[in-house]
C-alpha cells in the first residue's frame, strides 16, 4: 500500500509588525522655516516669503511664521500683503507685543497713523518697558503733529535706554518743531555726545542755536558739521548766515561761495551772498548774486525785494520798480509792510531799504 503523502500547508509569510510612520509635517514645516530664514538673510525676500507661505500651509496657526512672512513681504515692497500677515499674527496671538508693534509699523508706513497709534498703545498695555515701541509711538505722534505726546513718548523711551542716540535726536527734533529751542539745544547736544561724528546732528544743533541767538555756538556747531561732511551745502550756507550776523561778513561770503561751488543752483546761497556783498558795499556783485538767485526762483518775493533795493540804491530806478512790482504781484500782503515807507515804494534811497536773508 502506498503511503499518502502528508498534506502540505502553504508557506506562511509573516509581514513585519507595522509601526506608525513618523508624521513628516513637523520636519517639513521646520525645513521651510529654515529655508525662508536663509533666503531672508541673503536678501532674497520673494523666495523667503514663498518659503514662509509653504510653511503656513502646514501650520496655518503659527503666529511667529505669520510675523516672518510679514517682514519678508514688506521687504519686497508689498505692504498690503505684509499688513494682512501682521494682522493675522496679532489675531492668533493677541498677547504678542511683537505682533502689535509690527502691525503698527506697517499701518504707519501706509499712512494709517491713527491705527498705528492704537497698535503701539496695545503693545504697551501688554508691556511698558520696550524702547522700540515707545520710540515708534513718538514717531507716529510726530506724524500726527501731536508734538506734546511725541515728546512724552520719546522721554519714556529714554527713561528705558538713556544711551540711545536716535531717541535724543528725535526728541530734539520734535522740540524744535514745537519751537522749544532751549530744550532742543540741550537734547541735540546730548545726541552729539553719543554720536560726535553725525554731521546732521551738529547741523540741527547749529540751527536751534541760531534761533535763540546763540550765534557763536551756532558757528561752532556748523563748523563741526562741515568738518565731518565738507560737501553739505546747507551747512555752509547757514554757517555763512551766522557769521554775517556776527559781522564777520567776509568770512560769511567765503562760506556762501563754498556752498555755490558745490551746488551752483542753490538759490538761497546766491541770495545770501548778495546780502553780504551789499553790506560790504560791493553793489555790482550783489546785484549779480541776486540775479542768479532769481534765475532759479524768479517769483520769490524776498529775492525780488532785495534786488529792487540794490538797484534803487545804485540809480537803476526803472529796473528796481519792475522788481518791486513783481514782488507785490507775488505777495500782495507785502504792500502792508511797505505802507509806512513811501520812500521805499518810490524807490528813494533810504536806510529803511535793507536786504533780507533767506
Amino acid at each position: 500500500m502506498s503511503s499518502v503523502p502528508p498534506k502540505r500547508t502553504a508557506d506562511r509569510q509573516f509581514l513585519p509588525i507595522r509601526h506608525r510612520a513618523p508624521d513628516p509635517e513637523p520636519a517639513l514645516f521646520e525645513a521651510w522655516i529654515q529655508l525662508g530664514r536663509a533666503r531672508e538673510s541673503a536678501d532674497e525676500h520673494r523666495a523667503a516669503a514663498s518659503a514662509f507661505r509653504r510653511a503656513l500651509v502646514i501650520r496655518p496657526d503659527c503666529s511667529s511664521t505669520w510675523l516672518e512672512l510679514g517682514r519678508a513681504e514688506n521687504s519686497t515692497g508689498d505692504a498690503a500683503s505684509a499688513l494682512s500677515a501682521f494682522r493675522r499674527a496679532a489675531e492668533l496671538r493677541p498677547e504678542s507685543v511683537e505682533a502689535w508693534n509690527s502691525l503698527g509699523s506697517i499701518y504707519q508706513q501706509l499712512g494709517r497713523v491713527t491705527e498705528a497709534v492704537k497698535c503701539y498703545r496695545q503693545s504697551l498695555t501688554i508691556r511698558r518697558d520696550l524702547f522700540e515701541v515707545w520710540s515708534n509711538l513718538g514717531s507716529a505722534y510726530l506724524d500726527l503733529e501731536r508734538l506734546d505726546s511725541a515728546v512724552e513718548a520719546y522721554r519714556q523711551a529714554l527713561g528705558l535706554e538713556p544711551q540711545r542716540y536716535e531717541a535724543w535726536f528725535n526728541l530734539a527734533f520734535v522740540e524744535a518743531e514745537g519751537r522749544q529751542f532751549e530744550a532742543a539745544a540741550f537734547d541735540y547736544s546730548r545726541a552729539t555726545e553719543l554720536r560726535p561724528d553725525s554731521a546732521e546732528t551738529w547741523y540741527n544743533l547749529g540751527n536751534v542755536y541760531a534761533e535763540i541767538e546763540r550765534l557763536p555756538d551756532a558757528v561752532a556747531a556748523y563748523r563741526h558739521a562741515v568738518r565731518i561732511s565738507d560737501r553739505d551745502v546747507e551747512a555752509w550756507n547757514n554757517l555763512g548766515n551766522a557769521l554775517v550776523r556776527l559781522q564777520h561778513r567776509n568770512e560769511g561770503i567765503r562760506c556762501y561761495e563754498r556752498a555755490l561751488a558745490l551746488a551752483p543752483e542753490f538759490d538761497p546761497a546766491w541770495n545770501n551772498l548778495g546780502v553780504a556783498l551789499d553790506e560790504v558795499g560791493e553793489m555790482d556783485e550783489a546785484i549779480r548774486a541776486f540775479s542768479s538767485a532769481l534765475d532759479g526762483q524768479p517769483r520769490v518775493p524776498t529775492y525780488l525785494l532785495n534786488q529792487a533795493s540794490a538797484l534803487a540804491r545804485t540809480g537803476r530806478r526803472s529796473e528796481a520798480a519792475k522788481h518791486l512790482e513783481r514782488a507785490l504781484s507775488v505777495e500782495p500782503r507785502m504792500a502792508g509792510l511797505l505802507g509806512g515807507f513811501p520812500e521805499f515804494r518810490g524807490l528813494l534811497r533810504g536806510p529803511e531799504i535793507r536786504p533780507e536773508f533767506d
